[in-house]
């Protein structure tokens, strides 16, 4: 699944965008000055592929008159192919619609779209906060039909925390990337288990010094019982 091209419009001050992001073989590089919208740009795709990491709200206008209607659509197109290439047609999109009329809370749609041909699309799933098909549902279809992971896909950083991230120690700058990663966890259940087995084995030496001694006294017994029966028969 390689990113094909990016749509967005009624985001923040922003006019309506394309990105065109349509090469197998080429990486984008997005820059400018501060306020070009490079930020912009991560949240919009965090925000359609339903990222904990992205506050959609963040994506609205200051400017917008409060008693103004917020409309806005984000879609990210996919190409199924490369590595990651999943059960699907040749283009997948993902869609995402915000609505907030004044005073109400934010009404989101999401939308999956395929085809093998862009905006010629063979199948479209909806997906809302109260139907059956609601946004757990299309996150985990993101995430595990799909192979994209919403969070980990775009991970997002402000230019100052990168500038802190530079600096740092680096066992403290490990120490952050391992929680951004799931490291953490996997070292803690590590020791976890390595503490689990060290009981284990100490309940295995346990038992066989018990068997052991039980082994004796079995033995024991066994010679009693043999004296038993040696004196009962010379009587």
């Amino acid at each position: 699944m390689i990113p094909w091209r990016l749509r967005f419009s009624g985001i923040r001050d922003y006019v309506p965008t394309v990105l065109d992001l349509s090469e197998e073989h080429d990486h984008i590089l997005i820059s400018g000055p501060n306020g070009a919208g490079k930020s912009t740009v991560t949240f919009c795709m965090g925000g359609v592929l339903y990222s904990s990491k992205v506050d959609v709200e963040g994506l609205k206008s200051n400017n917008l008159p409060s008693d103004q209607t917020w409309r806005a659509k984000i879609d990210l197109l996919f190409k199924n192919a490369g590595k990651m290439k999943v059960d699907a047609p040749q283009y997948v999109q993902f869609r995402l619609e915000i609505e907030q009329k004044p005073g109400d809370p934010i009404k989101r749609e999401f939308y999956i779209e395929e085809g093998d041909e862009i905006d010629k699309w063979e199948r479209t799933t909806k997906f809302t906060s109260g139907g059956n098909l609601n946004f757990s549902e299309y996150k985990n279809q993101v995430l595990y039909k799909y192979a994209v992971d919403p969070d980990a896909f775009y991970l997002i950083w402000y230019q100052k925390e990168v500038n802190q991230f530079a600096i740092m120690h680096p066992e403290e700058r490990f120490r952050i990337f391992s929680e951004m990663n799931g490291i953490d966890k996997i070292q803690k259940n590590w020791e976890e288990s390595k503490e689990l087995v060290k009981e284990t084995e100490q309940s295995l030496q346990e038992a066989e010094s018990k068997q052991g001694l039980n082994k004796m006294h079995l033995k024991q017994k066994k010679m009693e019982l043999d004296r038993y029966h040696d004196r009962n028969r010379r009587r």
